[in-house]
């Protein structure tokens, strides 16, 4: 009875967890994403998108203090990557969450060992002591791979200097805008 109690609450708290942070695009608004601008002369700016109109595009070396902005016109800007802020962290928690989840899951289902008669070297494991190892290494194994996916998540727009190709990703690039009009 404790054991489908244990399982019963990882599996609820990773469903809560993971429903509390599933983004959608209207969940995105006022979310602070890092980006990357590569200008057409070969420099590249790093900051965060701050806001984006039809004619420009805005990006501050920092999120919480808005100085140095840097105003730049579609003609200057050769490629934009815009990555959410915390993505890596998010990551991490998500796959360590669910890796756990399903490492504490096969541990049960696959139940207690029996003794083995006649080995030399008899190891034997409970469901819950399997469960336990399942979800430390599902944890392990989920965080891992989560703040892989996590750092590799970006969004790029190539606009290659030309302003009918920044009007194409417009409406994508306000989306992910600290201000938006």
């Amino acid at each position: 009875m404790k054991s489908i109690k244990l399982l019963s609450f990882a599996v609820m708290l990773c469903s809560i967890t993971i429903a509390q942070v599933s983004p959608d695009s209207s969940q995105n608004k006022g979310k602070v994403h890092t980006a990357y601008v590569k200008k057409t002369d070969g420099s590249t700016i790093k900051g965060f998108l701050y806001e984006a109109t039809e004619n420009s595009l805005t990006i501050t070396p920092d999120s919480k203090i808005l100085t140095n902005l840097y105003t730049l016109t579609p003609e200057q800007v050769n490629k934009i990557q815009l990555r959410r802020k915390g993505n890596v962290g998010r990551g991490a928690i998500i796959g360590g969450i669910a890796g756990a989840t399903i490492g504490i899951i096969i541990g049960f289902a696959s139940g207690d060992d029996k003794p083995c008669e006649g080995c030399l070297f008899d190891v034997t494991y409970t469901a819950g002591e399997k469960a336990a190892m399942g979800g430390i290494t599902g944890l392990l194994t989920g965080a891992g791979l989560g703040t892989i996916i996590g750092a590799l998540t970006k969004k790029k727009f190539i606009i290659n200097g030309k302003k009918e190709n920044y009007q194409l990703h417009y409406q994508e690039i306000v989306e992910k805008a600290m201000i938006r009009h």
